[in-house]
This record gives structure tokens, C-alpha cells and sequence, in this order.
């Protein structure tokens, strides 16, 4: 199986698709990892929790991942990040996402 890398976007878009299903289906009160809980938890290197980050947090995100500042100039970079882990509550869904810098 190849792995695929994705960008500071695919992250926060990660993050936020969990942070949606978590709000739809009124789980804030699970708010933290558990084995059998529906609610989704995506971690990152920065972050324990990243689906509670503000759209700030977000956007620092992807700043920070993205470009760089060298010698006065604006620099794109090309950060990249896979999946570490994936964990399924009892009844087969995700309720864990683990991403790591690449």
C-alpha cells in the first residue's frame, strides 16, 4: 500500500470535516478520546486535539507550513504530512486520526 502525503490544507480540512460531524451529531459533551466514543479526535504534532482550533489556529497552521520568510522574501515550502493512525470505535467508525510531519 503507498502512502499519501498531503499539505497544511488537507490537515486543516481533516480537522475541520471532524469538527463538523462532532458538532452534527452533538457530541461536544464527549469532547475527549475515548475507544467506544463517536466523537473524532485528530492530533497532530502541535496539537492533541485539532478539531477544537479556531479558524485562527487554522490559518497559523497553514502559515506556518506553508511559507517561510528568508532573508526578506516570502518562500513557498512544501511541508508534508501523512496519517500515523487511524482508530475505529465498536462499531467500525473513526474516531481517531493521528497526523504526522513527513
Amino acid at each position: 500500500m503507498k502512502i499519501k502525503h498531503s499539505g497544511a490544507h488537507d490537515v486543516v480540512s481533516i480537522a475541520n470535516l471532524a469538527k463538523q460531524c462532532n458538532e452534527y451529531n452533538e457530541l461536544q459533551k464527549e469532547a475527549k478520546y475515548s475507544k467506544n466514543s463517536r466523537y473524532i479526535t485528530v492530533s497532530t504534532s502541535d496539537s492533541v486535539s485539532f478539531e477544537k482550533a479556531t479558524e485562527q489556529d487554522y490559518m497559523n497552521f497553514i502559515k506556518g507550513n506553508s511559507y517561510k520568510v528568508i532573508n526578506g522574501n516570502v518562500n513557498q515550502i512544501v511541508q508534508l504530512f501523512k496519517c500515523s493512525k487511524i482508530e475505529f470505535n465498536e462499531r467500525g467508525w473513526v474516531n481517531y486520526i493521528r497526523i504526522v510531519n513527513n
